[in-house]
């Protein structure tokens, strides 16, 4: 019997995705919503509400001199994977294409997301891992792309 997939909600996913976006950037600049948007293929409106969620929960703060740039709060290693899922009342949860087999899915060989939640899976990084911190996730990353 094979290993069952964890899944995570949209609003999650969207989460890790942005602060591993500012993980990656100069820790001093305040990064556009604009400029993330279009790196991580999200809409503005779907990242500007999950970083309300996480500037109320302090992982990530805003430039108050330009609307919509942010950058992290605190230092990579110093955030907890499970705290940026509860920052977004993170509870795993069903997506709609986890539930169909890849190969069925018409976006799978164009989708961007394909190759980090492939790898996400077969570390079996989110799901018994809690001591895991986003610069965990962010040097993951880096490595999967190079």
């Amino acid at each position: 019997m094979g290993r069952k997939a964890m899944r995570i909600a949209t609003k999650e996913r969207y989460a890790l995705k942005l602060m591993v976006d500012l993980a990656l950037q100069d820790k001093d600049e305040y990064i556009s919503i604009n400029s993330i948007s279009t790196r991580q293929g999200i809409s503005i409106a779907s990242l500007r509400a999950v970083a309300r969620a996480l500037t109320a929960a302090g992982l990530i703060e805003t430039n108050t001199g330009h609307l919509y740039h942010y950058r992290l709060n605190r230092d990579a290693a110093q955030i907890p994977i499970p705290e940026i899922l509860r920052a977004t009342d993170g509870k795993f949860a069903c997506t709609a294409c986890s539930e169909i087999e890849p190969e069925k899915c018409t976006r799978h060989r164009v989708c961007a997301n394909v190759l980090f939640w492939e790898g996400m899976q077969e570390s079996e990084f989110i799901g018994t891992k809690s001591g895991q911190t986003l610069c965990d996730l962010t040097d993951f990353c880096r490595n999967k792309t190079n």
